[in-house]
């Protein structure tokens, strides 16, 4: 090859980078090949992998519209052939070769005396066939013809193949903006630092924002200013989670969010997709539900407390024990019993109404562990005189003297756990335990376990959903609404703790939770 072809070349591959338009691209290779080889005409027939046809995409010369779009099969003609065996050829008198297809002379009334054809060939993988026709001056295509052409079919592939990449993403975009415009939720693509990258207008209305405020920003710290978070912010750092934003100001106002995670192949975050809509109707709805309840259930406890204070005072009055017929004596023994079947409903009405509830207030000091521990093992002193309950506290649970949390609401969690583990527990000798460890960043972490029947691992996320229990063939048990766990998990997150259970069949379950032993700065 002379030093004027490879400059020549040079020249053009300049030419092929400079454009991804893939349209563009072809009309330029077809005419640099003409050029190059000194032909008459050229054409490009790329191959459609649906058919395994070449098809002319491109064809320059007078009659070349009117072959654009003619099919060739793969072995069909010297370009099938060409496409087939994946070698250039030569044929300077195509009417004497048996593989010559007048097709294309016939549908353009262009005469074909000569043509030279090389392969497209990218990764190993054949994509067309490059061809020119008729040398000039009525000369004959000569081997270093076919040298440079095929030095540029190799240099056309490359650049074939990224322009139709960058096509194929550019049209990916276009329809991922369109559904984004289309949607009526809100849509944000944000990078793994949750830097706003593309948002719909309907994200933009639904956060009342220009989407310039938004664009190349930090998602959450633009709405953090004016919205309280179900969950703590720290949670959705690094992970997929699904939220509810509430406006701290004005009208109320509620958004549902899921941020879904985008990972690489290593599994590194590359951004997060966040879904925006607006519950404000369905939460209005939820919270009359919820502060129906709530009313209800304070009117009941009033009368309830008078009922069972009395018929306790009357139970246990000789005097009145004996001024009593027998019909009198039954009939308060059911007062007594009805009244704190009806104490025990209103109580699980108000933890229901807890667990739904849209905030959770939580009223929070440096409380006594020792001494919550304590009262919620007097809650058992029945079960362990009746039932034969053992309680044990481990030393390093005695080793922790205070916790940073709403001591009522940390003896529910303890008292659900504790009496989930007798009730749902046939063991003869039953036995709960609670023991702790000091973890980094001011947790505690508590274990209460027990030797009961266990948790399939199946389970495990369902416990704490809302009304779930696990079968009675299973527990032995159908007393309950599966309030319990539940309203635990929502006051241990509640406190920016978590809970998880770890357990095997027949094996016990361990409850494992972590709580503040100070306060802890709030994001």
């Amino acid at each position: 090859m002379e030093a004027r072809d490879l400059a020549q070349l040079l020249e053009i591959n300049k030419i092929l980078n400079s454009t991804l338009d893939l349209d563009r691209l072809l009309t330029i290779i077809v005419e640099q090949s003409a050029v190059v080889a000194r032909a008459e005409a050229g054409s490009l027939m790329l191959l459609d992998p649906a058919t395994n046809e070449l098809v002319f995409d491109i064809a320059l010369g007078e009659k070349g519209e009117q072959v654009k779009k003619i099919r060739l099969k793969v072995g069909e003609g010297i370009a099938g052939w060409v496409a087939q065996e994946r070698k250039a050829l030569i044929v300077n008198d195509v009417e004497k070769d048996s593989r010559w297809s007048s097709r294309a002379d016939t549908r353009s009334n262009f005469k074909t005396r000569s043509m030279m054809c090389v392969p497209l060939i990218f990764k190993d993988k054949i994509s067309g066939v490059m061809e020119v026709i008729n040398k000039k001056d009525n000369g004959i295509f000569n081997a270093e013809d076919q040298q440079i052409l095929e030095a540029l079919a190799a240099q056309a592939a490359v650049a074939i193949e990224n322009a139709r990449l960058f096509q194929e993403v550019r049209e990916k975009k276009e329809e991922i903006e369109a559904v984004f415009k289309g949607m009526s939720d809100g849509a944000i693509v944000t990078d793994a630092n949750y830097q706003v990258l593309m948002l719909n207008e309907s994200a933009a209305r639904l956060l009342a924002v220009e989407r310039d405020q938004l664009l190349k920003h930090h998602f959450l710290d633009i709405v953090r200013g004016n919205y309280d978070f179900s969950v703590p912010l720290q949670e959705l750092i690094g992970r997929s989670a699904s939220y509810e934003m509430k406006r701290r100001e004005g009208k109320k106002y509620f958004l549902a969010c899921a941020a879904t995670r985008i990972n690489d192949e290593q599994k590194q975050v590359l951004g997060y997709i966040i879904l925006l809509r607006d519950v404000t109707e369905a939460k209005k709805e939820s919270l009359l539900k919820q502060n129906f309840l709530s009313v209800i259930s304070h009117k009941l406890r009033t009368p309830l407390t008078s009922i069972l204070g009395y018929s306790a005072i009357l139970l246990l009055d000789q005097k009145t024990k004996k001024t009593l017929s027998d019909f009198q004596g039954t009939a308060l023994q059911d007062i007594d019993r009805q009244g704190h079947q009806l104490a025990s409903l209103v109580n699980k009405l108000l933890a229901y109404t807890l667990v739904e509830g849209d905030v959770l207030e939580l009223d929070r000091k440096v409380v006594d562990l020792k001494g919550i521990i304590r009262d919620i093992f007097g809650h058992f002193h029945k079960e362990v005189f009746q039932q034969g309950v053992r309680l044990e506290i481990d030393a390093s649970a005695n080793a922790i003297t205070s916790l940073y949390a709403d001591e009522e609401k940390i003896k529910e969690v303890f008292f659900n756990l504790i009496d989930n583990a007798i009730k749902f527990n046939e063991q003869k000798d039953k036995i709960v335990k609670i023991s702790s460890r000091r973890l980094p960043g001011e947790m505690i972490e508590f274990t209460i376990s027990d030797n009961g029947p266990g948790i399939p691992p199946e389970e495990y996320g369902k416990i704490f959903q809302l009304f779930y229990q696990i079968e009675e063939s299973f527990t032995g048990q159908t007393e309950g609404m599966g309030l319990g766990l539940p309203l635990v998990k929502r006051i241990i997150e509640g406190h920016g703790g978590a809970i998880k259970v770890e357990s095997e069949p027949r094996q016990g379950s361990r409850f494992i939770f972590t709580l503040p032993a100070q306060k802890i700065l709030e994001n």
